[in-house]
């Protein structure tokens, strides 16, 4: 089955070869186009032999490492499960890898804080919005808030300026065609790509260097879901760099300059774009090659 259709049936299994499987799993996905027109540059994220213990009901890292570019979208596809949220945890410093490293902009954040993390340029979009991205209940000027009011940017903890909160919101609103959007609504009144804009209005700031991306345009309708890609594809455009994590194939071809592929905890294969094959890729989402 692919996207809730038969493609194979009936089929005795001495007649099948794993690479008809293969094309079959991925359909046309690898005819799709439009990532960016940049050109990578040097390294500016390094992850080298990161390793981390499953956590319940999750998968293991194991021995993964990648380097990403600057001006470059690396897309990881995998199945669902496979260690993807354990990777974003640890890129992030909400969970602890056993063994290897971080390094961003040569600098090494393998025991960095969450917001140390941050503040050294990396940013994030969850794969899911509400749990991890924004708080419903707080307003759009609050959620937009929330990663810089620490610093000092709005005043001091005894004397925070609700209006520049406001008047930055505003802005943002404008700038990423919030619909429906005032700074004073709560974000639980967003729709899912009102509130997707509204995290990267926020995470596409001053002093991104590396944006994880994990499955941006999940539960977006199609006008959605582009306006999230062309976004990542001006950031990166304008120097920034992009690690794509998705189990849309569709999103990883049309978005990325390398494919990778995620399988069991660690990376699979790694390949330019354009030599993506649906036997290879196929095989390794398959667990086969």
């Amino acid at each position: 089955m692919r996207h809730g259709e038969t493609v194979l049936d009936g089929a005795r299994v001495a007649n099948v070869t794993e690479a008809e499987v293969a094309r079959l799993m991925v359909g046309d996905a690898l005819t799709v186009a439009g990532r960016p027109s940049s050109r990578p540059g040097d390294v500016c994220l390094s992850v080298e032999r990161l390793s981390a213990r499953a956590t319940a009901h999750g998968q293991s890292l194991n021995d993964l490492g990648f380097e990403l570019h600057v001006g470059e979208i690396l897309g990881i596809a995998g199945v669902g499960g496979n260690g993807q949220e354990e990777l974003v945890a640890c890129l992030l410093g909400l969970d602890r890898a056993g063994a290897g490293a971080i390094v961003l902009d040569g600098q090494d954040i393998s025991t960095a804080k969450p917001d140390q993390r941050r503040e050294a340029g990396l940013r994030v979009i969850p794969s899911d919005r509400f749990d991890s991205g924004l708080i419903r209940e707080l307003s759009i000027a609050d959620n937009l808030a929330l990663t810089t009011v620490a610093s000092g940017s709005f005043g001091g903890p005894f004397l925070l300026s609700r209006r520049a909160m406001r008047e930055k919101a505003a802005e943002a609103i404008d700038a990423f065609d919030i619909r429906g959007a005032t700074p004073e609504r709560p974000a639980s009144l967003l729709s899912g790509g009102n509130a997707q804009k509204v995290l990267l209005a926020r995470e596409l700031d001053h002093g991104l260097k590396v944006l994880i991306a994990h499955s941006p345009s999940r539960g977006l309708d199609m006008k959605a879901a582009e306006f999230v890609r062309s976004a990542i594809r001006g950031a990166v455009e304008a120097g920034a760099a992009c690690l794509l994590i998705s189990e849309d194939l569709q999103e990883v071809m049309s978005l990325s300059h390398r494919v990778a592929v995620m399988n069991r905890g660690r990376i699979a294969g790694c390949r330019q774009t354009g030599d993506v094959t649906p036997e290879w890729i196929g095989g390794l989402l398959a667990g086969h090659a």
